[in-house]
């Protein structure tokens, strides 16, 4: 007769995994939702690629990698600056994620 595994409990690592994953795909969801035409500029796309490596830099830090954590920054902040330059307004600032018209 073969027994039933037990249940072990999960490990911690787990859910800094999966929920900063969710909240980047409702985001997602979020964005195809409110304003489809966002997910096709190239400059959106490299905010996220920011945002992405700025909670990168926050699981480094978590982890205590140290040595990882000022590249993942300059490259979070070199895609900012790139996405300023393309749409020629500063993606920081509110008013360039309004609507021209």
């Amino acid at each position: 007769m073969v027994e039933a595994p037990t249940h072990a409990a999960l490990p911690k690592w787990l859910p800094l995994i999966v929920v900063p994953g969710a909240l980047l795909l409702a985001a997602g969801a979020i964005v195809a939702l409110v304003n489809p035409a966002m997910l096709a500029s190239l400059s959106t796309l490299m905010v996220l690629t920011a945002l992405i490596q700025l909670l990168d830099a926050g699981m480094d830090m978590v982890e205590r990698r140290w040595p990882l954590i000022p590249g993942v920054v300059v490259f979070a902040v070199l895609f900012l600056f790139g996405a300023a330059r393309i749409t020629g307004a500063p993606v920081w600032r509110r008013a360039a994620w309004r609507d021209a018209s």
